[in-house]
């Protein structure tokens, strides 16, 4: 009889996710790119980057509150008005100064983007992270940080009979 294989070694087959990319993210300059950026809605943002069939952006938003945090958010911009819901999934963790994920700083939040009548989100559909600047200082680099984000974009369940 053949010896069963460790855990660790059976593959998982995802059951609900359709696409899923990794992307690592730099902020050079930190100082520099945090002090120009004067109001909370001010970002700097990502070329566009396909999953799913969707063109996104990342955005980073270096003052969302000047005194205790910054966001990374997964961007939709300006949706087609036809399409279908995208239930979404956008993991992000600032990475250490070993370049590994911090695991106790990954956040993973998630929505459904409402497709069809835009009356909810008419501009832009946003999904964020959000990051202490006091966690944040373990993190920097010379005068950057960096971070690890996945956008997952799941399956639409089947219909039973």
């Amino acid at each position: 009889m053949a010896e069963p294989s460790p855990p660790a070694s059976i593959p998982f087959v995802n059951l609900n996710v359709a696409a899923a990319k990794v992307f690592r993210l730099k902020v050079q300059c930190y100082m520099l790119a945090r002090s120009m950026a004067r109001e909370p809605c001010d970002y700097y943002e990502s070329d566009a980057v396909s999953v799913g069939g969707y063109d996104w952006a990342i955005r980073y938003y270096p003052s969302t509150n000047r005194n205790s945090g910054f966001g990374i958010c997964l961007v939709l911009p300006r949706p087609n008005k036809n399409h279908d819901d995208i239930a979404v999934s956008f993991a992000c963790t600032l990475l250490e100064k070993s370049g590994e994920p911090s695991v106790e700083m990954e956040q993973v939040p998630s929505d459904v983007i409402c497709g069809g009548d835009r009356d909810v989100h008419p501009n832009d559909e946003v999904i964020c992270c959000y990051f202490s600047n006091e966690a944040l200082e373990k993190f920097i680099v010379g005068d950057s940080i960096a971070f690890q984000c996945t956008i997952s974009i799941l399956k639409k369940p089947t219909k039973s009979m």
